[in-house]
């Protein structure tokens, strides 16, 4: 269900006046009087649930979610530190079935491809298949809500790739050696 904010109040009553009314100027004046309050207490209730919901809240209110959900603001910004709410509420919520590992893992990186591999005897191998950036995610931060979210005594082994953190050097000297000519 979407909420609507009726913004028209006064025009609606005026218009919806009983026949004998229509025409009535006075009549008319005191439902605009008393539409309008109405529609300030409307835009007081829609403010009220609206900027009570994460994806609106600003500055001091994204420290009040922060504060219930157990998540310190850490110098974050209010972006940042929303994304990082909406994680810490995975975490909470999280059961440790493989659903729940793996919206725990997109919660904090983003929208990528996880493979979740049972680890005999109780265990399990969280794969975050495309490349994370380090520079928006903290990679020991996703690997440590993993390790927190898994249920007591599984083991949680969480792998990824950074790009660029590992490469062959092409430079002189490669091509030189026993297996220079491999590739």
């Amino acid at each position: 269900m979407t909420l609507i904010l009726k913004t028209n109040h006064a025009e609606e009553i005026v218009e919806n006046l009983a026949n004998q009314f229509h025409g009535k100027p006075r009549i008319a004046a005191l439902l605009s009087v008393f539409a309008g309050q109405v529609q300030d207490l409307e835009q007081a209730l829609y403010d009220l649930l609206i900027y009570r919901q994460l994806e609106f809240a600003e500055g001091a209110q994204v420290d009040g979610f922060g504060s219930i959900v157990g998540e310190a603001r850490e110098g974050r910004t209010d972006i940042d530190y929303k994304a990082a709410i909406r994680a810490r509420i995975n975490l909470n919520l999280c059961r440790g079935t493989a659903e729940d590992i793996i919206n725990l893992i997109r919660g904090i990186v983003g929208d990528v491809r996880v493979k979740v591999t049972d680890y005999y005897p109780a265990g399990f191998i969280a794969d975050i298949v495309d490349p994370i950036d380090p520079l928006l995610v903290d990679p020991i931060r996703a690997a440590s809500f993993v390790q927190s979210g898994k249920p007591a005594g599984v083991q949680a082994i969480a792998t990824f790739s950074v790009p660029g953190a590992f490469k062959f050097d092409s430079g002189p000297g490669f091509d030189l050696g026993k297996y220079g000519g491999a590739i």
